[in-house]
């Protein structure tokens, strides 16, 4: 993957995972920070704040080198204009937790759904282009091209999608985290979701 197409996606899944994370954090004061301890809390914050960086840095290493602090900044930038955390457990009342956690999961999903929308956008265009190339190079027949142009579009929606929500998941256990703590696990998680539905494809295809 490009850095550029990388970027792309680390950004989209980064960005949806803050537009839900209110919501996450919703569920955490709705139950989720019942689950946990505290030690299992900071224990879960550290393998998954560790385990993203690892694949940041296997899978995309010139991503934190070519604009990684710029999408940070604009992550930050956007969590500052975000509520008062926890705002959606506030306003209906703790007696109606279970409502709330409705709430709260049904705007994660459409986050995780708009994301995933962007993630089928980014990916798609790239697959198009190289799809074209290959298809004006002899190397792909015009279906081929545009069978391509659409796995890669799935697979963007897919891992953008399993990124927000894989950050979303961390926030609901553990409680909020820094725009940095989100941008790196939903990133981390697209990245990887994506390498593991191209391996999967290739495998199945061959």
């Amino acid at each position: 993957m490009s850095t550029k197409r990388g970027l792309l996606t680390v950004t989209a899944a980064a960005r949806g995972a803050v537009a839900v994370s209110e919501a996450a954090e919703a569920l955490f004061e709705a139950g989720g920070k019942q689950i946990l301890d505290e030690q299992g809390k900071e224990m879960l914050r550290k393998v998954a704040v560790g385990s993203s960086a690892q694949v940041i840095k296997e899978l995309a290493p010139e991503i934190a080198a070519q604009g990684g602090k710029d999408a940070t900044k604009l992550l930050a930038s956007e969590t500052a204009k975000r509520g008062t955390p926890a705002a959606l457990v506030e306003a209906t009342g703790v007696t109606l937790a279970r409502e709330t956690v409705k709430t709260a999961s049904r705007e994660i999903l459409k986050g995780a759904v708009r994301a995933a929308g962007i993630g089928a956008v980014i990916d798609g265009a790239f697959g198009a282009v190289a799809g074209i190339s290959a298809y004006r190079k002899g190397e792909m027949t015009g279906q081929e091209a545009a069978l391509y142009a659409a796995k890669e579009a799935a697979t963007g929606a897919a891992a953008t999608g399993v990124g927000v929500l894989a950050a979303a998941g961390l926030v609901a256990l553990t409680g909020p985290v820094s725009a940095p703590v989100l941008m790196i696990v939903a990133g981390s998680a697209a990245l990887f979701a994506k390498t593991g539905l191209k391996t999967g494809l290739k495998t199945l295809a061959a």
